[in-house]
């Protein structure tokens, strides 16, 4: 960005000093809000933690197997006209290879878990008035304590269906790995999230399955979601 050089010395100085206070939270904020909602058992994150590849804070925090919310804070701790059901599943779980801290290790510590013939169904609805009819991402992490073994979570919203493998011995360490667009358990690709890009509907239905394992205790996992605008 250029600026002109004949600006007043003050006017030049507040307008470096705002370019650079601009995180990416703000920048975030000019093209719609960020709603993150984290599935635990126990660990309640601080309004203040800020997780995420799209780093936020103010995370809707949810510790039941089953159950539902509305008004959902976005990552300005506003409320949002977003609504969230999820049921089934097995049980929430919580990761022992993970350290608790402050943050991306919290949120992806405890998650959902369901067996083969029990999925997980997050039904989120109101991202029309929201994002103002804008599309919007939706970003799943997954990541299990699941030893020697690699299991596969397959995600699907409407007809798309994303699968992410969980490498055996790979719990979360502090870095993000997208799990590329692979349609089957046999395709997936190791990972801890997986990315839904460009949706436009006021309401969806995440589903989450158990796929393959190289045990006999296939699992599917979801650590928690956040809602994006999606970048022009």
């Amino acid at each position: 960005m250029k600026l002109p050089t004949n600006l007043p010395r003050f006017l030049f100085a507040g307008t470096i000093g705002l370019l650079a206070t601009c995180g990416i939270d703000s920048l975030h904020a000019q093209n719609g809000p960020i709603v993150s909602i984290d599935f635990a058992k126990d660990l309640v994150m601080g309004s203040d933690e800020k997780a995420g590849v799209v780093e936020a804070s103010h995370w809707n925090v949810e510790t039941s197997q089953s159950g539902s919310a509305s008004d959902l804070e976005d990552s300005n701790g506003k409320k949002t006209a977003i609504k969230v059901k999820w049921e089934g599943g097995r049980e929430n779980y919580s990761n022992g290879e993970i350290e608790d801290q402050p943050g991306n290790a919290r949120m992806m510590k405890e998650y959902l878990d369901c067996e083969t013939d029990h999925p997980t169904k997050v039904n989120l609805a109101g991202m029309g008035s929201t994002f103002s009819g804008q599309p919007y991402d939706v970003l799943v992490y997954f990541d299990e304590q699941n030893g020697p073994a690699s299991r596969v979570s397959e995600f699907q919203i409407d007809d798309q269906i994303i699968c992410g493998k969980d490498a055996g011995r790979n719990s979360f360490q502090g870095d993000f790995e997208e799990s590329s667009n692979a349609p089957t358990s046999e395709e997936a690709q190791p990972g801890n999230y997986v990315r839904f890009y460009k949706l436009t509907k006021d309401s969806i239905e995440l589903e989450v399955r158990a796929g393959l394992s190289q045990d006999p205790y296939p699992r599917g996992f979801v650590c928690g979601i956040q809602l994006v605008p999606s970048e022009k």
